[in-house]
């Protein structure tokens, strides 16, 4: 018996999770699938786990063994930090994701599909969740994707950036902080384009000197570019290998794009000899990371953790947790 239907989006899936009465607040973002509730109902773990296999199966990428876990008490407290603190992101430290929890909690309240006792739990970790980034020092500047792969990209092009004509493709949190640190480094030009129009001339009216360019452009936009940024969130690739006679054919000098989508934007099977494609996960491996502000959130994090489940294990509406990874 299927629980949910076929295509059912982010939003559809919240209600129908509380749909029994059920506090739940649900966190979806390129790369994982949250849900956090309180009480022992059972559903929320059959509903989640039928929504993203069946995901996974449209994007033809079948689930690892054990992708799917439920926690519940101390360990979903634990799992909810670290996800809000950004310890368990790509980048350590991923200053997105709080933003990301507290915006997908507020849904669930407007909705009315939390309660007193989910909305304690979810203030008292993101109030935890600001101490530890305040201890480890994470800088909320630096610590997103989008810097992350600005930086990566100015010293794989020898911080040479004057001639450079740059295009970001998106306009959410990972490509706008891409496009802000791209704008410090001054780059020839400097475009953004994104499938509402309307959003993306927004962005660039915001930053002055950035220049919006129509979805039905994007094409040539592509072309004309230098150094592409793709963090678009799309269930399949948006350029695909006979796409690249139009991106490529009159190219001569060298290109670079960097793949900030996941699932990625590019397809895997592009390869051509005056391009250079920077996945996310490469992008992530070749920006090194303070080990010292990870030792301080991990220390932060047992003391934040401590108090919280000592607070919570004297109330019987402990919260229970789903991840699919």
């Amino acid at each position: 018996m299927h629980l949910i239907p076929d295509a059912i989006g982010a939003e559809q899936l919240q209600a129908l999770l509380s749909h029994d009465g059920t506090p739940a607040v649900l966190l979806v973002t390129c790369n994982r699938v949250e849900c956090v509730w309180i009480g022992d109902s059972s559903r929320p773990v059959k509903i989640l786990t039928e929504w993203v296999t069946s995901r996974a199966r449209s994007l033809v990428a079948p689930l690892a063994t054990g992708a799917i876990v439920s926690r519940s008490g101390e360990r979903a407290i634990r799992h909810l930090v670290r996800v809000t603190a950004g310890l368990e992101s790509q980048l350590q430290g991923d200053s997105d994701i709080l933003g990301q929890v507290r915006q997908s909690w507020m849904a669930a309240r407007r909705a009315g599909q939390s309660s007193p006792s989910l909305d304690r739990v979810f203030e008292r970790v993101v109030n935890a969740t600001r101490r530890i980034r305040q201890h480890a020092e994470f800088d909320d500047a630096s610590r997103t994707i989008g810097r992350a792969a600005a930086d990566v990209l100015d010293e794989r092009l020898g911080h040479a950036w004057n001639d450079r004509h740059v295009l970001v493709l998106g306009s959410g949190a990972a490509a706008t902080s891409a496009l802000d640190a791209l704008t410090r480094l001054a780059p020839l030009s400097l475009r953004i384009s994104s499938r509402t129009d309307a959003r993306a001339a927004d962005v660039a009216r915001k930053r002055g000197c950035v220049q919006a360019v129509s979805w039905n452009d994007r094409t040539s936009a592509i072309a004309s570019s230098d150094v592409v940024v793709f963090a678009l969130r799309a269930e399949q690739p948006v350029v695909m290998p006979e796409d690249m006679p139009t991106l490529l054919h009159h190219r001569t000098r060298h290109t670079t794009w960097a793949d900030l989508g996941m699932p990625p934007n590019v397809h895997s099977a592009i390869v051509h000899p005056t391009l250079d494609v920077l996945s996310l996960d490469a992008l992530m491996t070749s920006r090194s990371l303070e080990d010292a502000s990870h030792q301080r959130a991990e220390v932060a994090l047992e003391r934040e953790c401590a108090l919280l489940t000592a607070l919570f294990d004297r109330r019987p509406d402990a919260p229970r947790a789903l991840l699919a990874g």
